[in-house]
């Protein structure tokens, strides 16, 4: 009752607080990041036509689906080599499946890694994995902080859920649909690497993006503006 309004992670979470105080006003908030206090990755160049990709969570669980994209290269047949770093704490989720049958794809599992070392895996990749099981844990939207930690680094990345910071016409950022097929279709990947690398200054657009929309002072200033009003 003494509740002047709702401020929401997401517009999901946003709406079902409303369906108990639906005359409350609201706002959603989503998760941030400090853009500038994140180092730009900067791809160096190779001679090979190798796809390097990372996977990155602190600490691996069920909702980031790592196993769907174990699942995803056990699949692919595809002509271009592809690397998949996996970065952080795997527990038994390395175990969930057998990947030793690979065909043009390979897996390099890195532990957790901070700093300098995390840095240096960025600067080698094209591409980044975020969270694809989002609906195990019953939501279809979500606000990832490793989608946005891609976005700040000017790193094109895919992800498998409805976030309010993503149109999903972004030519950087590519929603993919892995509930159905339970797997990640990596041929889908390779073509969307190949498109995002004809666009010219990808890292400067994305920053200057990631500023406008994932930056703390970006969403401080609208709550600032909600609150003032309300």
């Amino acid at each position: 009752k003494k509740c002047r309004g709702v401020i929401g992670v997401t517009d999901e979470i946003r709406r079902h607080e409303l369906s108990f105080c639906p005359e409350l006003s609201s706002h959603t908030m989503s998760n941030g990041i400090n853009v500038d206090s994140v180092k730009p990755s900067k791809k160096i160049e190779t001679r090979n036509d190798q796809l390097n990709i990372i996977f990155l969570a602190a600490r691996f669980a069920p909702w980031h689906g790592l196993d769907y994209a174990i699942q995803g290269l056990i699949r692919y047949s595809g002509s271009t080599p592809i690397l998949l770093h996996v970065v952080g704490n795997i527990n038994h989720i390395s175990n969930l499946v057998d990947y030793s049958d690979l065909k043009n794809a390979e897996i390099k599992f890195h532990g957790e890694l901070h700093g300098d070392e995390l840095d240096s895996i960025f600067d080698q990749v094209d591409l980044g994995i975020s969270s694809l099981g989002i609906h195990r844990v019953g939501l279809e939207e979500a606000s990832v902080l490793k989608s946005r930690e891609y976005f700040a680094r000017g790193l094109p990345f895919v992800y498998a859920y409805s976030d309010s910071d993503l149109t999903e016409k972004e030519e950087y950022a590519l929603r993919v649909h892995v509930k159905e097929t339970n797997y990640l279709n990596f041929d889908e990947l390779v073509i969307f690497s190949n498109r995002t690398k004809q666009i010219p200054e990808l890292s400067s657009v994305m920053r200057r993006e990631a500023l406008q929309k994932v930056d703390w002072a970006a969403k401080l200033e609208k709550l600032h503006h909600f609150v003032a009003v309300h």
